[in-house]
């Protein structure tokens, strides 16, 4: 009887960690000049489930003055993931960075609710075309300490199918295929030396909701971040 007890509260813990949008490591690496390059290695656990974190990878680099490019990469449970690239460009403005980016996403998710004999699940992915604008300070006290606050703004365009899985079988009740519009800021800081420092961020998730008052979009509204990053 207890080994079921467990089995049964470790199956609701792990159905209920499922969402189909989380926030999102948004990179803010605060390039200054060409040839600058900059890596990303963080771990993000967001809420209401901090026990369900992501790991987030970005990548940018100053090909050319004022031309940026960058790439991200989230991995999460249950085989939910987003993709994306970007390219804008930097401008170092006296001890300041402003970077613009114009993106695109692609991610897939997944959603559980219900107990194991009767369920409800949403899966599918999503293309996201966005924006992104930072304002930061690089190398300030003493060249050991990084800050900034990027902004993202979107429009997801999701493929995402709900089906009722219960003794009689898997039925089909819904496709979503509505826009929903995203708004997410971070709160970023770096502490260390000039090439390696550890990371802190904090972000926000901002997403429209189903027209139907029934049908909401479950997603996770708030990420802390604590990873590495690698300066070149």
């Amino acid at each position: 009887m207890r080994k079921i007890l467990i089995v049964s509260l470790l199956l609701t813990v792990l159905m209920s960690s499922c969402v189909m949008y989380r926030p999102h490591n948004i990179a803010i690496p605060l390039l200054e000049e060409q040839g600058d390059m900059q890596l990303d290695v963080s771990v993000t656990a967001t809420t209401p489930l901090l026990a369900v974190p992501t790991l987030d990878l970005s990548f940018a680099y100053a090909p050319l003055p004022l031309l940026g490019v960058q790439a991200a990469a989230s991995v999460a449970d249950f085989g939910n993931y987003h993709l994306q690239v970007a390219a804008g460009t930097y401008n170092k403005i006296g001890t300041s960075v402003l970077e613009c980016y114009i993106g695109y996403a692609r991610g897939a998710s997944f959603d559980s609710t219900g107990s194991t004999n009767k369920r409800r699940e949403i899966s599918g992915y999503y293309n996201m075309v966005y924006s992104q604008i930072n304002l930061g300070w690089n190398k300030v006290f003493d060249r050991n300490f990084d800050w900034g606050l990027g902004i993202k703004g979107g429009l997801m365009m999701p493929n995402w199918e709900r089906v009722l899985i219960n003794d009689e079988g898997t039925t089909l009740e819904e496709t979503h295929d509505t826009p929903h519009f995203l708004l997410e800021p971070q709160l970023m800081m770096r502490f260390g030396n000039e090439k390696v420092k550890l990371t802190l961020s904090v972000s926000r998730a901002f997403l429209s909701e189903w027209p139907e008052d029934d049908n909401y979009i479950n997603y996770n509204r708030m990420g802390f971040g604590a990873g590495v990053s690698f300066r070149f």
